[in-house]
């Protein structure tokens, strides 16, 4: 069970507390392995320093698109990026289990800043939308943005952009709270279409069946500008942004296709004993009639695409599919002169709530089920973090420039130069004026 304690805290798909507390002093930590037991480690202060130099330097000078570092358990590895922060930096942490492998990876602000944004916009109506259409036992579960905390999978910890939850208080008393990570938002601007949909697969497919992500949406950008290391913008391509979901495809297995949710509800009867057991029983007394109402029901309005993945025997011990739920969502193009409609985005209440074992006849009505959210806003938000981008790499390079032809002059300084000149408050704001311009590839100071 996943409770809620004070402290860092790291939610996990196992529904598990991963918490670094210390014991005896700031270098000792207690942590489980993703399929391991507890165990102690002391973490070398000397170790983390060398370790935190390292990353924080290729942070700074970012020479290569990753830091790996092998040989580094899972707590040496979060003090690290702790350590890392505290510098200055703030990189995203994945670690793997086979090797004890670190690997840390700075984003770009188009990458962090554009999911991050649209997620806490659309939050508050999706989760307002969510708690009306729970199902009728959840009245104590309510859906929390997770932000960028790290998600445990069988073989790895992965940090993803943003990931929506489920908050579920179990027992008597309000301390004890179990929250799981649902729907899982990433961005590709420098990894590839592939590497992230690999990542998507992990999500879907390397955890419990009770505790699994239930979806994952992909914003994939590609030819997106890129400062060379001769201080020239690679820009000569149209960007293309485009939006996906992930999701495990059926198995004809009601018990893998449609787990149940554990209900946060204490078992009673009238007659004082425990008889919240005895309503679980199996699934199949009520699957058949359940799955017409469940995923089925959902998928036919869809189109998919399949690719096959092999889950690991300690997670889901069967051979899985993940496809794509509907098409691929076209949201910027800019070899397109006219502007297209957009579609809705689209989730499914399932992908947050499950149907209780205590009450699998409480289902969700189909018409309630499905939750679009329109995809406008997070087109705007992508042009002006575009814009942004460009000017950006634009400043970059001017500033190189000015560094090789006389004295230094840092970012700082150009910085406060240009709010001299362009004395605007508001990021959207200064970016939509540039927009205005028509030619978004060449920003000057």
């Amino acid at each position: 069970m996943f409770l809620h304690r004070t402290g860092p805290i790291i939610f996990t798909n196992q529904g598990d507390l991963e918490e670094l507390s210390p014991h005896n002093d700031s270098n000792t930590y207690s942590k489980d392995y993703p399929t391991g037991s507890p165990s102690t480690f002391v973490l070398d202060r000397d170790k983390i320093d060398e370790w935190a130099k390292k990353v924080s330097s290729w942070a700074t000078e970012r020479t290569e698109r990753t830091y790996q570092i092998s040989g580094i358990s899972w707590p040496e590895a979060v003090k690290v990026q702790q350590e890392v922060e505290g510098r200055g930096c703030k990189p995203k942490l994945h670690w793997q289990k086979s090797g004890q492998v670190a690997i840390f990876t700075m984003t770009k602000p188009l990458h962090s800043t554009t999911m991050q944004t649209w997620t806490h916009e659309i939050f508050n109506s999706l989760r307002t939308r969510l708690l009306e259409a729970r199902p009728r036992c959840l009245a104590q579960t309510d859906v929390v943005a997770m932000g960028d905390t790290c998600v445990t999978l069988v073989s790895s910890y992965k940090q993803p952009d943003q990931a929506f939850g489920v908050q579920t208080r179990h027992g008597p008393g309000t301390e004890d709270i179990v929250i799981q990570p649902r729907v899982v938002f990433e961005s590709a601007v420098i990894q590839s279409e592939t590497n992230v949909r690999d990542k998507a697969a992990l999500y879907l497919t390397e955890t419990k069946v009770e505790y699994q992500v239930h979806a994952v949406a992909i914003l994939n950008f590609e030819n997106t500008p890129e400062l060379l290391p001769n201080c020239t913008i690679l820009d000569n391509k149209n960007c293309r942004v485009t939006l996906e979901v992930w999701v495990r495809a059926e198995t004809n297995n009601p018990d893998l296709d449609f787990p149940l949710d554990d209900c946060p509800q204490p078992p009673s009867s009238s007659d004082g004993t425990d008889g919240g057991n005895s309503d679980q029983g199996s699934t199949e007394d009520w699957a058949p009639t359940q799955l017409s109402d469940t995923s089925h029901s959902l998928e036919t309005s869809f189109g998919s695409s399949s690719v096959t993945i092999s889950s690991p025997s300690e997670s889901l011990g069967h051979n899985f599919q993940v496809k794509r739920r509907g098409e691929t969502i076209v949201l910027l193009d800019e070899s397109q002169p006219v502007q297209v409609d957009l579609p809705k985005f689209v989730l499914d209440v399932y992908d947050f709530f499950r149907v209780c074992r205590s009450d699998p006849t409480a289902t969700v009505d189909p018409d309630e089920r499905l939750l679009d959210v329109p995809l406008e806003r997070l087109q705007e938000i992508i042009r002006v973090a575009l814009s942004h981008e460009r000017y950006r790499l634009q400043e970059l390079c001017n500033s190189n420039e000015d560094t090789a032809a006389g004295p230094t002059i840092s970012t700082r300084s150009a910085r406060k130069k240009r709010a001299k000149r362009e004395p605007i408050a508001g990021f959207e704001q200064l970016s939509a004026k540039r927009l205005k311009s028509r030619n978004p590839a060449v920003y000057r100071a």
